[in-house]
């Protein structure tokens, strides 16, 4: 069985029930995606101190972050991710 893996950032707000059936149903008549099975992943995201450079994967979007490392509130996102979605063959 063929399987369509969709990759969304952590932190953004999606309703994963709801995409997959809108996905479903956009590519319901392409037949490249016929029983296929899909899947949803949750992709880390990473922060960066803009003070002193410290650096923090996450798959929660930090809420009042500070630097553990200096204690500054300059803590910004270097990669949001984005949204992919890829066909698996069988």
């Amino acid at each position: 069985m063929k399987e369509v893996r969709i990759s969304l950032p952590a932190w953004e707000c999606h309703d994963t029930v709801e995409l997959v059936d809108a996905l479903t149903q956009m590519l319901q008549g392409e037949e490249a995606f016929v029983d296929a099975r899909f899947t949803v992943a949750s992709q880390q995201m990473g922060f960066r101190c803009e003070d002193c450079g410290w650096v923090l994967a996450s798959e929660t979007e930090p809420v009042g972050l500070r630097c553990p490392k200096c204690g500054s509130i300059r803590v910004g996102v270097i990669d949001d991710g984005e949204v992919d979605v890829s066909l698996i063959p069988a």
